[in-house]
């Protein structure tokens, strides 16, 4: 057996990985959507999300996000409205909740949606704590905005004020 993109050399267990007993002790394998078969885990796809890159899925993943707990995204482009109304940023995107463990899937991409408006976030955290986010890809698509206001962007991406305990 050769290693390939579902088997990663590990020194311990950890996260989404385990030994398989029968391969050499040393390899361990990708546990391949292991929070999707979690029921206790959140499937934005659940919630009417469709990853195809032309629909606008803020609203489905707001409602995903809406609860607390793991959140997982699975492989696909997710496009974000994250305009806000201003440039502190505390409006638009998705609003992260406390307590929440963001999965994305090696290849899910959060992609905010092309705009003229110089401000935004895809993601946003107000107050919150232990919050994790891993995987995937978080696109910023600067190369769709045009700055109309000509005040300079304001774009965070991942917005964070006033958070504790937040590991991306």
């Amino acid at each position: 057996m050769s290693l390939n993109d579902n088997y990663i050399p590990m020194i311990e267990d950890i996260g989404n990985y385990r030994r398989d007993p029968n391969l050499n002790p040393q390899i361990y394998i990708k546990v391949k959507d292991l929070f999707t078969d979690n029921l206790s885990s959140i499937n934005v796809k659940n919630y009417g999300a469709t990853g195809d890159g032309i629909t606008d899925d803020t609203i489905a993943l707001a409602n995903a996000f809406a609860n607390s707990g793991t959140i997982f995204i699975p492989d696909g482009t997710y496009l974000i409205n994250g305009d806000t109304t201003n440039a502190n940023g505390l409006s638009g995107g998705i609003l992260v909740l406390s307590n929440t463990h963001l999965i994305l899937s090696k290849n899910a991409i959060l992609k905010r949606k092309a705009s003229s408006s110089p401000y935004g976030n895809i993601l946003r955290l107000q107050s919150v704590s232990n919050i994790t986010i891993e995987g995937g890809t978080i696109d910023g698509n600067r190369s769709g905005f045009s700055d109309v206001s000509g005040t300079g962007e304001f774009n965070y991406n991942i917005g964070i004020w006033g958070g504790s305990n937040i590991c991306i």
